[in-house]
């Protein structure tokens, strides 16, 4: 009898710690390819802090607004300040749209909301949820807005009060994460997403089931983009993706669009540049429906679920390269039905990934530690840099350094915070402005350098970013503010840029340079390109300058943006130079005043012989110019 009552004790307690355990795992191991975490001291704000569960029961919903809140105030133009937001694996159930407003209510900018990995954590909406039941009237489980940093709630016929739309947009970012939008919600969005600049849904899964779901994400609102679409997949949708209004730009780089029940994509207006868009299992798979809608397609697939339907119906331009289109090889510049000429050259570059990013423990990183009396970061920086760690991070903050500092080749990943480097405000004379605050100098492995902000704003010239030396560099989600945001010497290895904002670019050499979603704003010749090759994959300009100059061999294809000059220009500026070098560029023209539009697209030459592309040559978008491909060499 006493085996027997022990037994039973012994089943007893087991099943105690069976029902209780789901409540009280500790998180597992970080594995999968996009899982992340971040130590105690990196300034993050964890939901878990303000009372979200993660259990799937539990209404979970006040609790993440609440942890969103607290991740940053407005703080103006220094627009990347503000902390990540984090969700440990769990599922996260919620009745009600997750949004960040500020302090006095207002929409914000500056909601970063990354999750452990994209199978791990799981903001699900609950079923039947209020509000959710018409596809006419839809609601967004996850919502971005903007801040109202200029103008008016109203200029531009926007309207920030009700919608959080505007052009100030900032640092939006849904990361490492699934939204699933339940059953009996038909007028679910996954995500009504609205950045500007600098923001990105990346490593993000959108589901729906059961009838559920009018759009994955939606891009309607004024004004979407530049912004960044990586490695997203939306299944089960009535459309999978729906933009509208004629500005800023969506790039997109891996994404899978399958089993949506009317339409994949629907671009209405807007400027799309996808790279390996995969769209299977919809009746319409694309559809560009306006007349000053651009859509450029590389590596992409186009896969019908009717037989008799076309995979693309095409009202406005498209640029289509190296693609299917329901079985079928397609290659061609198209306005509405019209093939006006090939897209890919005898020379046209290859499309290369961003090298891996290196996946490490948590406990091995290494932080740059100032104490509270710190005014000057050199000796810390270089400290953490001459650890021997592999990976190390910035906790949220501001870093003044006095001091050109050199990356050591132990160094391959740079976590930033959301954190700022700027130079001391009594600088030295040694402390160079044409090298970088960090060099990237000799050899060794891949380095990665992500979200971190160089800034220099008011200050004079200044490189954030150099490299000269053979190892290969990959900026993530980098701000340059008022600098040259990378220099690439002559030596410099390869560079890859993803989701980079705002300044300057210099590049030499004979190594490749690919970048996606490319946004630099501001006068003068923003990106100079002196005989290297380069990719952009999407790119936005922003007031009076020339986007590139091409030169010594230089070999550039640009394939998608939007130019927008703002304002009538005192001195013209040509778009484009190009001097015995080769250049392909696809791309919108934006204008609301007729003069505020380039008069001279590309000031080509080649061994003196002049070869301009004027105004007058390309066909009207609105008040301003399409320019499907261009072709200089």
């Amino acid at each position: 009898m006493k085996k027997i009552a022990s037994s039973a004790i012994f089943l007893f307690l087991c099943s105690v710690i069976i029902f209780i355990s789901p409540l009280q795992a500790k998180e597992t191991p970080c594995v999968a390819p996009d899982c992340i975490e971040f130590p105690k001291d990196a300034g993050f704000i964890n939901v878990r802090d303000f009372g979200a569960t993660g259990d799937g029961i539990t209404d979970d919903t006040d609790s993440i607004n609440a942890a969103l809140a607290t991740s940053g105030d407005d703080t103006g133009s220094l627009f990347w300040q503000d902390k990540i937001v984090y969700f440990p694996a769990g599922t996260y159930l919620v009745s009600e749209t997750i949004s960040k407003k500020y302090k006095n209510g207002n929409f914000a900018s500056g909601a970063v909301m990354i999750g452990k990995s994209s199978k791990e954590t799981i903001i699900k909406l609950k079923d039947n949820a209020s509000g959710y039941d018409n596809p006419s009237s839809p609601k967004a489980v996850i919502f971005t807005s903007s801040k109202l940093l200029d103008g008016s709630p109203t200029s531009g016929n926007k309207d920030y009060i009700n919608k959080g739309e505007g052009n100030d947009s900032y640092n939006n970012f849904v990361e490492n994460m699934t939204i699933d939008v339940g059953e009996g919600n038909a007028g679910a969005i996954g995500i009504d997403y609205l950045a500007n600049n600098f923001g990105a849904v990346r490593n993000v899964a959108i589901k729906s089931s059961a009838q559920s779901g009018a759009i994955g994400i939606s891009l309607k609102r004024k004004w979407a983009g530049p912004a960044l679409l990586s490695n997203v997949t939306i299944e089960g949708f009535d459309t999978g993706i729906e933009t509208d209004n004629t500005e800023y730009g969506i790039t997109i780089d891996s994404l899978i669009l399958k089993n949506q029940r009317k339409i994949g994509l629907l671009n209405n207006h807007n400027v799309v540049s996808a790279n390996n868009l995969q769209i299977s299992g919809s009746p319409q798979p694309l559809i560009n429906q306006a007349e000053d809608g651009l859509v450029v397609l590389v590596g992409s697939e186009l896969e019908s679920s009717e037989k008799k339907a076309e995979a693309y119906i095409n009202k406005g331009t498209m640029n289509i390269r190296n693609s299917i289109a329901n079985g079928k090889a397609i290659d061609g510049v198209y306005e509405k039905n019209n093939m006006l000429s090939a897209s890919a050259q005898d020379w046209s570059l290859p499309v290369k990934q961003s090298p891996e990013t290196i996946k490490e423990p948590m406990k091995n990183w290494v932080a740059v530690n100032l104490s509270q009396t710190d005014e000057d970061a050199t000796g810390a920086v270089r400290k953490a840099f001459n650890s021997g760690a592999s990976s190390i991070y910035f906790p949220y903050g501001n870093y003044d350094i006095s001091d050109n500092i050199i990356i050591p080749a132990s160094v391959q990943r740079i976590i930033g915070m959301g954190s700022t480097i700027r130079a001391v405000k009594q600088r030295s004379p040694k402390f160079s402005r044409e090298l970088g605050f960090l060099r990237v100098t000799g050899g060794g492995n891949p380095l990665t350098i992500e979200h971190l902000a160089f800034d220099n704003s008011y200050l004079g010239d200044q490189v954030g970013v150099e490299l000269s030396g053979k190892r290969s560099l990959i900026l993530r989600d980098v701000v340059g503010a008022g600098v040259t945001t990378l220099k690439r010497t002559a030596t410099g290895g390869e560079a890859f840029l993803e989701n980079t904002c705002c300044g300057l670019l210099d590049f030499a050499g004979k190594n490749g340079i690919w970048a996606r979603q490319l946004n630099t704003e501001g006068g003068r010749a923003r990106i100079v390109n002196d005989g290297a090759p380069l990719w952009v994959l999407g790119i936005k300009t922003e007031r009076n300058c020339t986007v590139l100059e091409n030169k010594n061999g230089a070999q550039t294809e640009v394939l998608g943006g939007l130019l927008y000059i703002v304002q009538p220009p005192e001195k013209p500026m040509p778009a484009f130079r190009n001097i015995d070098a080769k250049l392909l560029v696809s791309y919108a023209e934006e204008a609301f005043d007729p003069k505020a539009t380039y008069q001279t697209h590309i000031m080509g030459s080649k061994k003196g012989v002049e070869n301009i592309v004027k105004a007058d040559d390309l066909p009207k978008r609105n008040k301003a110019r399409m320019a499907g491909q261009i072709v200089n060499n």
